[in-house]
């Protein structure tokens, strides 16, 4: 991320970056004890496109008010349809968040399913 940031002129020393999550409820959880957000500011997270509503809603019940950016967009496959010696792997991605939206939801790590933008 740093030599991203120079591309584009930003100063890297500028940024605190959160390195010690795992998954996206410790980033929520690390990332208010550094920001500290205060209830009249709103954030913006940056996150793949697929991960926005279980980012949102974990952020928010963190305690950030959030805005997405969503970034990292990838298209449908050409053909979808799915046989038995191919095409399983175009699932892994949304079945993976499907199940990680129900689990959060369970664990009380979101206070909705799908949350709203």
């Amino acid at each position: 991320m740093p030599i991203a940031l120079r591309a584009i002129g930003l100063d890297p020393a500028r940024v605190e970056f959160e390195g010690q999550s795992r998954n996206t409820h410790e980033n929520a959880a690390f990332s208010r004890r550094i920001a500290s957000p205060r209830p009249d500011e709103t954030w913006v997270v940056v996150t793949s496109a697929f991960h926005v509503p279980r980012t949102i809603g974990t952020f928010r019940r963190s305690g950030f008010a959030v805005l997405p950016y969503a970034v990292d967009f990838s298209e449908p496959p050409a053909s979808w349809n799915i046989s038995f010696d191919r095409g399983y792997s175009s699932l892994a991605v949304p079945l993976k968040e499907a199940v990680g939206l129900v689990a959060y939801r369970l664990l009380g790590y979101t206070d909705s399913l799908f949350p709203a933008p």
